[in-house]
């Protein structure tokens, strides 16, 4: 589709980076294992947010893309993701750094979260008001592998 197209060059990057062939599991289906996906997140004003952690690095994901899709300062003024280089270690703020559009590269294996959004501002479900992230990544499938069969019609 459209949107894979326009994320193309962000998923051979990542092969590219694992060793794999670039266009590697680009077209496949859920009973092929691994998946391209994008995944959209938004963390609502009003103290949005996700804990610390630090992603799976699978064969696959030797680096985390979040392409920034809020404007800080204006969509988001206190709050947002950061990284440290070990845990505990200091936090790096990196919104304040990035534009609608930009591409923050990070490393799965280094703790990072996202501080809670405008978390003195009122929550709203009904609303977009917030922090928006876009992740190109590839993901291993849920299908069951060993049941690889086509239902049967009754």
């Amino acid at each position: 589709t459209a949107i894979f197209e326009q994320m193309k060059d962000i998923f051979i990057l990542k092969n590219k980076l694992a060793g794999f062939e670039p266009e590697s599991f680009l077209h496949n289906k859920p009973s092929d294992g691994i998946l391209p996906r994008i995944n959209v997140h938004h963390y609502p004003k009003g103290g949005g947010y996700q804990a610390e952690h630090i992603d799976p690095a699978g064969p696959f994901a030797q680096i985390q893309t979040l392409i920034v899709a809020s404007a800080y300062g204006t969509d988001v003024k206190t709050g947002g993701v950061y990284a440290r280089e070990t845990e505990g270690g200091e936090k790096f703020y990196l919104d304040a750094y990035t534009e609608p559009g930009d591409m923050i590269v990070i490393s799965p294996a280094i703790p990072h979260g996202v501080e809670p959004i405008d978390e003195y501002e009122p929550y709203s479900p009904d609303t977009n008001d917030g922090r928006w992230i876009i992740l190109p990544l590839f993901l291993y499938s849920d299908y069951p592998h060993e049941n690889n069969v086509k239902p049967k019609q009754l």
